[in-house]
């Protein structure tokens, strides 16, 4: 029953290496494979990385734009009550910070007075 257990043992850890089958028996056929195999590996994980970055870098590159827009204030000439829960209630004389000015007419902002962003007629605003 001694050497049982010892047997035991050696399957458990043999158990764990058999987690990587292929790099085990890699490792038997060629000792360089398993080496060359991960950088190969590695060199993927690294193609696949920059054109995250450039994406990232491409939507950095396109935020900007909303910026400026962000930083155009309006003034409410004309009261809005809102019709859905994607509009904002506009009051006279209120302040609105416009993102994107949509072909339709309409405009999504940010209200100063309650920080609330949703879309609004930009006929019931004007630049100041």
């Amino acid at each position: 029953m001694g050497a049982v257990g010892p047997e035991l043992h050696s399957v458990s850890s043999h158990g764990r290496a058999g987690s990587c089958p292929i790099e085990s028996e890699m490792q038997g056929a060629m000792g360089m494979e398993p080496l060359h195999r991960k950088s190969g590996s590695l060199d993927l994980n690294v193609s696949v990385s920059p054109p995250t970055r450039q994406a990232c870098s491409s939507l950095l590159a396109l935020r900007p734009e909303p910026k400026p827009l962000s930083r155009e204030r309006y003034r409410v000439v004309v009261s809005y009550p809102p019709q859905s829960e994607a509009e904002i209630e506009l009051k006279e004389g209120d302040i609105v910070f416009v993102h994107k000015k949509r072909e339709d007419g309409w405009y999504k902002g940010t209200l100063q007075r309650t920080g609330r962003t949703g879309l609004f007629p930009g006929s019931f605003v004007e630049s100041f």
